[in-house]
């Protein structure tokens, strides 16, 4: 016999009797203070049990929540992928308690999703970034020719297109340091040219640049764009022993941490951008639209999980035309976001195509402007 999800949960629980805790005898409720006419309070919600946990009362808590929010989170997915736009009307009909709650589900999509982002799509090592970083430092000294060479998290390019190294492949990388050493040691005199550097500034210290600024004329003193470069160079010698490559993996780690934060401040910002794109619907405010928002993140969430795997798997493979597939996700989400604003403002085709790409064109005005504020600021910081 073949048991779904929830009959396994069902079972297990009556086997081991975790249905419920004990009930008080006594009718005053232990959070409010209200008399319970049932086994829950009708003031506040709380269950009138006994308030002392044993070891098995917490597996019955435990295995309750794991059961009660895993069917309603996949019930809900259900209805989130079949349905563009459904849930949210459902939500703002009233019909909620068949349904996870939007916050809540939001909470945990997004907590499973940067999980396995920074975990396993997008993991910056900066000791392995930095030691990439002195990579082309040594390819610089050894290429007398004007090639580029730049680094992804994946790879190193010549000239922004050629793939020199593969950093998945650790053997062949290890060769091609050992490769690049033998011809640096072979060859000492090219060990003596100048790399590029971030900035002319030998200050040690902010106090020490800041004195000798002070002891200028005004008309002499840097200006302030010079003062952060110099402020970063004196910075990057003391907590990165002058390296600058790993000062901008660490800016980038900043930056890339930050998305969760940057997409949760942009929530707001786009429901205003749709509460003036649907102007006229008086009973309809920004909660609304941000509600609708909220379940379209979730969907992209999930589906660029889809989107990073096929990355994945085309990294280890090389197969080209798995980014045809990525490219089919990445539509299918632009399609799933207009078919949910059709489902959720119910206008006619030609209205919601046209504040479609309105809207798409404001926000990725709005997304730009987020981040890049924001890197601005990280930047400056330091």
């Amino acid at each position: 016999m073949i048991y779904n999800r929830a009959g396994f949960f069902l079972i297990f629980n009556k086997i081991i009797d975790l249905s419920h805790g004990k009930e008080r005898k006594e009718k005053n409720c232990l959070n409010c203070g209200h008399t319970v006419l049932g086994r829950y309070c009708q003031h506040c919600g709380q269950e009138n049990i006994e308030p002392d946990i044993s070891v098995k009362g917490l597996i019955q808590h435990f295995i309750n929540d794991i059961t009660h929010f895993d069917g309603k989170y996949f019930e809900t997915v259900k209805y989130l992928f079949k349905k563009p736009g459904f849930l949210s009307r459902e939500y703002l009909s009233g019909r909620r308690a068949h349904y996870l709650d939007p916050a809540r589900m939001y909470i945990f999509t997004s907590a499973f999703f940067f999980l396995l982002f920074y975990s396993f799509f997008f993991n910056i090592s900066e000791r392995e970034m930095s030691k990439n970083y002195e990579l082309i430092s040594k390819l610089q000294l050894v290429d007398s020719s004007d090639n580029e060479y730049t680094l992804t998290p994946n790879y190193l390019l010549k000239n922004k297109k050629e793939v020199v190294l593969r950093f998945d492949d650790k053997e062949k990388k290890n060769r091609f340091i050992d490769s690049l050493n033998g011809i640096l040691k072979a060859n000492p005199e090219l060990a003596k040219r100048k790399s590029p550097s971030f900035s002319d500034s030998t200050y040690r210290t902010r106090e020490e640049y800041d004195s000798m600024q002070l002891a200028l004329p005004k008309a002499q003193r840097d200006p302030w764009y010079k003062r952060i470069g110099n402020y970063r160079q004196i910075m990057i010698n003391d907590e990165y022993n002058g390296d600058v490559g790993r000062y901008f993996i660490s800016l980038l780690d900043r930056f890339i941490h930050s998305f969760p934060t940057l997409l949760f401040i942009s929530l707001p910002l786009l429901a205003l951008l749709l509460r003036l794109l649907y102007l006229k619907r008086k009973k309809t405010n920004v909660a609304h639209h941000g509600i609708f928002l909220i379940h379209v993140y979730i969907f992209s969430f999930l589906v660029m999980i889809i989107y990073f795997l096929l990355g994945k798997v085309q990294d280890v493979s090389g197969w080209g035309w798995i980014f045809w597939l990525k490219l089919l996700v990445v539509l299918g989400i632009l399609n799933y976001f207009y078919r949910a604003m059709l489902g959720f403002y119910m206008q006619s085709k030609g209205k919601t195509f046209v504040k479609y790409i309105l809207f798409l064109l404001g926000s990725s005005v709005i997304l730009l402007l987020i981040f890049a504020i924001y890197f601005t600021f990280v930047l400056l910081k330091g």
